[in-house]
């Protein structure tokens, strides 16, 4: 059984990568995705010989991805020979502290966009994070805005990126199987810097962004700025499964 972890933003989280399996007949309706494939915000599907675990969270940010990763590793939810697909979202997005109570940001977590509810292997104190420019959404704070504006500025000029790409080239070292993608090109200022990272420290990846793959194939866009599932489907089938066939992980 092919063992694979997914990490993202909703530009995983829409899909869980279900578009690996293929139908087998007319009658054969795929994969198909229930609240009953949710454990504790993470969804895990299984068919055929496929075992997918999804920790995206829909406008979810890079380093909420490093910390569910951490925890499912100490956890030994990931083996060594696991693989791990991850998906890049916009460095200037970035997790923090929640500043709501706590009954309401554990009732909010599941199913809910931008927000991660998870232990910390390393203190007494719950994770409970969400994405800095959701806090208007969530909160009815009076200084979210310029919460909001002095962690934009701290992040300004993709500083982050350092610890996202260093962060990566240590996943690479945990998992050999390591394969990254992109949700979007505009999510970076010069994303080919990013690319060359990757190549020189020898992590796979696919240079064309799935947003941008799915409009050059003429798939419409969702009013949300996102594939539609044909956009998903043809980007799975044609890009990730022909990568993983190539590196021989499947």
């Amino acid at each position: 059984m092919n063992k694979i972890h997914a990490f993202g933003c909703s530009f995983t989280a829409q899909h869980r990568w279900r578009y690996l399996y293929t139908p087998t007949s007319i009658d054969d309706p795929g994969v198909l995705i229930t609240k009953d494939d949710w454990v504790n915000g993470i969804v895990e599907w299984k068919k055929d010989g496929w075992c997918v675990r999804s920790y995206a969270i829909s406008g979810g940010s890079n380093n909420m991805q490093v910390i569910a990763y951490g925890n499912a590793v100490h956890k030994k939810q990931i083996r060594k020979d696991d693989i791990v697909l991850w998906q890049l979202t916009c460095p200037n997005r970035y997790g923090i502290r929640c500043p709501e109570d706590d009954d309401a940001v554990e009732e909010k977590a599941l199913g809910m966009n931008s927000i991660l509810v998870d232990d910390n292997i390393y203190s007494d104190i719950r994770v409970k994070m969400m994405n800095y420019n959701m806090l208007e959404q969530y909160t009815s704070e009076k200084n979210n805005k310029e919460s909001q504006r002095s962690i934009g500025l701290a992040l300004y000029g993709e500083t982050e990126l350092y610890s996202i790409l260093w962060g990566l080239n240590g996943i690479k070292r945990q998992n050999e199987k390591t394969l990254v993608m992109f949700g979007w090109d505009s999510a970076f200022n010069d994303k080919g810097k990013v690319v060359k990272f990757l190549k020189d420290n020898d992590i796979d990846y696919i240079q064309e962004s799935i947003m941008e793959y799915s409009i050059r194939k003429g798939h419409p866009q969702q009013d949300s700025n996102h594939p539609v599932k044909e956009g998903y489907e043809d980007f799975t089938q044609k890009k990730l499964l022909p990568k993983l066939r190539k590196l021989g992980w499947v």
